[in-house]
C-alpha cells in the first residue's frame, strides 16, 4: 500500500480516505511505538485524534491498540529526551497516557499490552518490543470480546423502510 515501517501516524491520517474509505465498519488504530522519534507529540498525537475522528464520523468502530515495550528495551539505553529519532519508556509512557485520554474522549476503547505489566508477560518478541503469535493472539482475543460485546454488531438491524411517500392529494 506504499506504506513505510515504523511510520507514525502523519501518513495514515494524512491519507485517511485511503486507510478508512467510506463504508469502514471496524478499525484498529496502533502507533505507540513508533510515537516519539520525530520528537513532535503535538504533531503525532493530531494526526491520531484525526484518524479517530475520521473513523467516528464514517460510523466505524475503532478500537485504539497501545504496545508499551520493555523498559529494558536496549534501545532505550541511548535516548534521552527530546533527541530526534528515537525515544524513551518514560515518553512512551506519558504518549500511552495522551492516547488514552484522547481514546477516551472519542469514546474508544483501548487495549493495552505492556511488556513490563502483568499483560505482557510472555507476550512479546525476545526484541522486548513488538508482540510474538501468542501477543497477537491475546490482542485478537481482547478484540473479539469488544466485538461480542457491541450487540448492534452481532445482529445488525436491518436499514430502515423509507416512509411510504404520500399520495398526491386531488384537488
Amino acid at each position: 500500500n506504499g506504506g513505510l515501517g515504523a511510520m507514525g501516524p502523519q501518513l495514515a491520517a494524512a491519507c485517511s480516505n485511503k486507510f478508512a474509505p467510506a463504508g469502514t465498519k471496524f478499525a484498529t488504530v496502533e502507533y505507540l511505538p513508533n510515537l516519539g522519534y520525530v520528537n513532535d507529540d503535538v504533531g503525532e498525537l493530531a494526526a491520531m485524534e484525526l484518524l479517530l475522528s475520521v473513523l467516528r464520523r464514517r460510523g466505524a468502530r475503532a478500537v485504539l491498540i497501545n504496545l508499551l515495550p520493555s523498559a529494558r528495551m536496549q534501545r532505550f539505553a541511548s535516548c534521552r529526551d527530546g533527541t530526534v529519532g528515537c525515544t524513551t519508556r518514560g515518553h512512551i509512557e506519558r504518549l500511552d497516557a495522551a492516547l488514552r485520554a484522547l481514546a477516551a474522549n472519542y469514546s474508544t476503547p483501548t487495549i493495552v499490552m505492556d511488556h513490563d505489566g502483568p499483560s505482557g508477560q510472555g507476550l512479546f518478541n525476545a526484541d522486548l518490543m513488538h508482540l510474538n503469535q501468542a501477543g497477537h493472539v491475546r490482542v485478537h482475543e481482547q478484540l473479539m470480546h469488544l466485538y461480542a460485546t457491541w450487540p448492534h454488531w452481532r445482529s445488525p438491524s436491518p436499514p430502515p423502510s423509507p416512509s411510504p411517500s404520500p399520495s398526491p392529494s386531488k384537488a
